[in-house]
């Protein structure tokens, strides 16, 4: 079995100049390779001191025997070259989503035969004989974010892929990209790494603003969070001596997870 844990006394630093190095114990293997990769997956790429940020420079490694490696990961405060991390690229889509509703936001017209009186159907959608309403599906503005993110060595891991796969299909708790908590879902991540480089990781976000106000058949909904389902209950009624539909009452139902996508995500 491969171990890889700090060693009791490792720590040491400056304070003038900030600076740390961190020492480790490999075993279970002779394999370099080996001992490098979970160096850069168990050690953090960036401490936080009471000088600010340092950040991993390098992964040393020293042989001390048969399936023993001891370990030196120095800090300090600028980033090695090869660690340009931080930096982002990003592309939108604008063209739309598709929901579909039960109800319009204005009538302006029902058209019936000479002698005919119009049923108020209060803005349900294809109100059918048996009292379903079909509804119609329509365009809604949804603005797709796609972020290329560059990070430090050795954060992208497998615990890093599963962690994104766990908040995949969850909406901001907190403030991301500018857009107010609930207007944010997270689509998924898509990535790789190597032994000796930083990784780009894409990530998929799709944007929907948060509505207060918004009037649905008739009915006034005080708040609609972006990603938030809301739906339209209907009732029969008697209007001109007709069965006719009208909404009873607008559902706003929580169906994402929310969580501080800014903070898991490192970005934003």
């Amino acid at each position: 079995m491969i171990s890889f844990e700090e060693r009791p006394v490792s720590r040491s630093g400056s304070v003038s100049e900030p600076q740390q190095d961190r020492e480790y114990v490999c075993t279970g293997t002779n394999d370099t390779a080996a001992v490098v990769l979970l160096a850069l997956q168990l050690t953090p790429p960036a401490l936080a001191t009471a000088q600010g940020i340092i950040y991993r420079q390098d992964v040393k490694y020293t042989s001390q025997g048969h399936n023993l490696f001891y370990v030196t990961v120095p800090y300090a405060k600028r980033q090695a070259k090869n660690q340009e991390v931080g930096s982002w690229t990003w592309d939108f889509d604008t063209s739309g989503g598709t929901v579909n509703v039960k109800a319009s936001k204005q009538t302006l017209g029902s058209y019936v035969p000479v002698g005919g009186v119009a049923v108020n159907h209060n803005g349900a959608i294809g109100k059918q004989i048996d009292g379903t309403i079909d509804g119609v599906d329509i365009i809604i503005p949804t603005l797709k974010l796609n972020a290329s993110y560059k990070h430090a060595m050795g954060v992208v891991s497998l615990p890093f892929a599963s962690a994104m796969a766990d908040i995949t299909g969850c909406v901001n708790s907190t403030s991301i990209f500018g857009r107010a908590p609930g207007e944010v879902l997270f689509l998924g991540a898509r990535g790789a790494d190597g032994t000796d480089t930083e990784a780009s990781v894409g990530y998929s976000f799709a944007l929907e603003k948060n509505l207060q106000n918004l009037i649905i058949g008739g009915i006034t909904v005080a708040e609609k969070q972006g990603h938030d389902y809301a739906w339209v209950e209907f009732q029969n009624f008697v209007d001109a001596d007709q069965g006719a539909t009208k909404p009873k009452q607008i559902n706003v139902e929580r169906v994402y997870r929310r969580v501080d996508l800014k903070q898991l995500l490192g970005f934003g």
